[in-house]
């Protein structure tokens, strides 16, 4: 657990994701909790060593399993963008077959251990902003969609902190395929105007805004190479040639490259859909 501000801290280190605890004074706010249940349980016991105070709020910056499985470990009523409420309200067979497919690869128990959980729908949702104030430190939630049509960033403007969720990603590349690239890039020039010193991103160590620059240059790449591939008359399944290109266009430190070329045409696929999208509505 690392301390970065005097109410505020976060856990780096689980699979799946960041998660943060900002100690109010009527009690903790989370932002996403652990995918996976050993960490979840973890990090929960972690927090009792914070505070007396039980959970006030769980805050999901988007909808996707790494940020909201480990709710079912936590008594606090869910915060989340409407879109959020959505999507976890229609979540039915596939998805679980889906959680489990992720995690048998990494936890077997974890994946066992599937079957007993009840995931908590949000409880309290919102559109564009919402303040949740229980003392010091005021919590900003802020919609700025991208990454998902749900994410959301969670800002603290005395500390001046913005747990950013799966907009900013460092280390692993980035996933688009449930994004909208040109939101994406709306955010993320979005977050370098903010009064920020500190970035808590999805994915990574705490950074500044200047971290965002590589992420903004290879969505620009991605697009640019797509709409060219589609402006030239290509097919989605020509796509291939354009996966080699992209191999080391985002910095991913060796260990994290396992199934890169899989992802990049995931992303790939994900953009020439929108590209396509984006020329219908032109014509």
């Amino acid at each position: 657990m690392q301390k970065i501000a005097e109410r505020v801290y976060i856990e780096t280190v689980y699979r799946g994701g960041n998660v943060g605890c900002i100690l109010t004074e009527q009690g903790p706010v989370l932002v996403d909790t652990p995918l996976l249940p050993r960490d979840a349980r973890h990090w929960r016991d972690q927090l009792e060593g914070l505070t007396s105070l039980p959970i006030l709020f769980v805050i999901n910056t988007d909808y996707r399993e790494e940020h909201i499985l480990g709710n079912a470990f936590f008594d606090a009523p869910v915060v989340a963008h409407e879109l959020a409420w959505e999507h976890v309200s229609g979540y039915g067979d596939a998805f679980w077959q889906q959680v489990v497919n992720l995690l048998e690869p990494i936890d077997v128990e974890a994946a066992a251990e599937i079957d007993q959980f009840k995931l908590p729908l949000p409880q309290i949702t919102f559109t564009e902003r919402m303040i949740l104030y229980k003392g010091e430190p005021e919590v900003r939630l802020i919609h700025l969609g991208g990454h998902t049509p749900a994410t959301i960033a969670v800002y603290l403007p005395d500390d001046q902190i913005l747990f950013t969720g799966d907009n900013v990603m460092l280390d692993t590349l980035p996933v688009l395929t449930q994004a909208d690239t040109r939101q994406w890039l709306q955010a993320l020039t979005a977050i370098r105007k903010m009064r920020v010193k500190k970035l808590v991103p999805g994915h990574g160590p705490p950074c500044d805004t200047t971290a965002t620059q590589p992420l903004s240059k290879y969505i620009r790449l991605i697009r640019a190479q797509v709409r060219r591939h589609f402006q030239a008359g290509r097919s989605k399944s020509e796509l291939t040639g354009l996966t080699v290109d992209l191999v080391d266009a985002y910095p991913i430190p060796q260990a994290g490259r396992e199934g890169l070329r899989l992802r990049i045409r995931s992303n790939l696929d994900r953009v020439y859909d929108e590209i396509k999208i984006q020329q219908r509505r032109k014509t």
